[in-house]
């Protein structure tokens, strides 16, 4: 019991910049989905529209891969 809260709280940092980087990465994303869409005037009704928001959605799945593999090496190290 006493390892397991120990490596507790030593994650919450890494918890909290997962967090974090999770947030800045999430908005600029859609930000940058959303720029571009207007600069192409993307419309639901068009191919392109469909390819950047898959585009957008591959990238959000990458962030949490990265994510999950970045717990990994931690909980790796922890061990």
């Amino acid at each position: 019991m006493g390892i397991t809260a120990a490596s507790g709280w030593a994650s919450w940092p890494i918890a909290l910049g997962l967090t974090l980087a999770d947030m800045l990465l999430h908005y600029h994303i859609d930000w940058g989905k959303m720029q571009i869409s207007k600069r192409l005037d993307a419309q639901p009704n068009q191919h392109q529209f469909w390819v950047l928001i898959g585009a957008e959605q591959a990238a959000h799945q990458l962030t949490y891969l990265a994510m999950a593999y970045v717990l990994g090496l931690a909980h790796m190290g922890a061990a």
